[in-house]
């Protein structure tokens, strides 16, 4: 509990003090523009594989949760290919409806973002499984020093930048809890049968969690969403430097 705690708090200190420099480098309405990407992607983020992988670490043998974890990542890639066809057809609607219109020239960073934070979920769990405790945290804390390093080099861009910071820092740490995930043997035993029956097993997890967890995120990111729709970005923008 320790090194998890340790990782996150030491994730969110570096953010925390990156803040004086990245405020003097974006205006609020660049936070903005960051808060409701961000919102969006937390709201999709949270149900992308319909919580299946919660059920990773429960399984007493590695064949059944390995199936679990290639069920929730086929799932998490589902919902990547769903946001792409909205963001193809509805972009420019979707961010006139958000007050923030020049965010439909990024909001392909959308499915960018779910694909990457939800193989970075599935395998996080799956590090819980085998104990890898201080690979977590680790991965927390280059998270955040990839995401502010980013953000810093590339303020010349605008607030693009605080967007590439976000969807790159996220994909930091995926492989380093990937590759000893996928090296199991237990993933080598995953069949369409297997899949099948994960998904029946643990159907209380899309039932029940997934609604749970979706309305939770939504009492945090929805508020971001109105007062830039009501008000502006740039307040958004304020909102979010307050969380």
């Amino acid at each position: 509990v320790s090194v998890l705690v340790g990782g996150t708090a030491g994730a969110q200190v570096l953010t925390i003090l990156a803040a004086p420099l990245l405020t003097r480098l974006y205006g609020p309405e660049d936070f903005g523009l960051l808060a409701v990407y961000a919102s969006l992607l937390a709201l999709i983020g949270v149900i992308s594989s319909l919580r299946y992988e919660l059920a990773i670490p429960l399984p007493q043998d590695d064949v059944e949760a390995a199936n679990v974890a290639v069920l929730s990542l086929l799932l998490v890639g589902v919902s990547t290919l769903l946001i792409c066809v909205v963001v193809l057809l509805l972009s420019q609607p979707i961010a006139d409806l958000l007050g923030v219109p020049t965010l439909a020239g990024y909001l392909w960073l959308l499915p960018v973002g779910v694909l990457l934070s939800g193989m970075y979920n599935v395998f996080n769990y799956w590090s819980v499984r085998t104990k890898r405790f201080s690979t977590i945290a680790g991965t927390k804390l280059r998270q955040a020093l990839a995401t502010i390093a980013i953000q810093l080099a590339a303020f010349k861009l605008g607030g693009i930048a605080l967007l590439f910071g976000q969807v790159a820092g996220q994909s930091v740490g995926t492989a380093s809890l990937g590759r000893p995930a996928l090296v199991n043997p237990g993933f080598r035993e995953v069949t369409w049968r297997g899949l099948w029956e994960a998904a029946v097993r643990y159907w209380r997890f899309p039932i029940f969690s997934t609604w749970g967890g979706f309305l939770n995120s939504a009492g945090a990111q929805i508020p971001v969403l109105f007062l830039a729709s009501f008000f502006s970005p740039s307040v958004a923008g304020l909102y979010l430097l307050t969380q």
